[in-house]
């Protein structure tokens, strides 16, 4: 739990020296509407709007570990200087190495 806030606290600011770690080199964020990101793009979108960003809060979530993989889900609320939103999320994580890394974020349903 706690790395996955660290995770979004780092794409509030923009840390993208601790994200090109926290995501897999396989990494797929797979988004309400359809579009689906990899890695590369989805740091690139993340780099790009350094600085629109204000917060984004994780709500409900509920954590399960198998051995070298942990899944989440709950609600994340996102704030940008020009909209605000709620999405139900599923996340998948393997720890590779003595280290967490994340390989899906699924954004399942937009909130309202």
């Amino acid at each position: 739990m706690a790395f996955e806030k660290q995770i979004d606290d780092a794409v509030v600011t923009a840390d993208m020296d601790f994200l090109q770690r926290a995501y897999a080199d396989d990494f797929r964020f797979k988004h309400s509407a359809g579009h689906v990101d990899d890695k590369a793009s989805w740091l690139k979108d993340v780099e790009k709007s350094k600085g629109s960003m204000l917060s984004r809060t994780l709500e409900d979530v509920e954590v399960e570990i198998h051995d070298n993989i942990g899944i989440t889900n709950g609600i994340l609320t996102v704030k940008r200087k020009d909209k605000s939103y709620k999405i139900q999320y599923v996340r998948v994580y393997v720890k590779k190495d003595d280290q967490w890394q994340m390989i899906m974020h699924r954004s399942v349903q937009t909130l309202k």
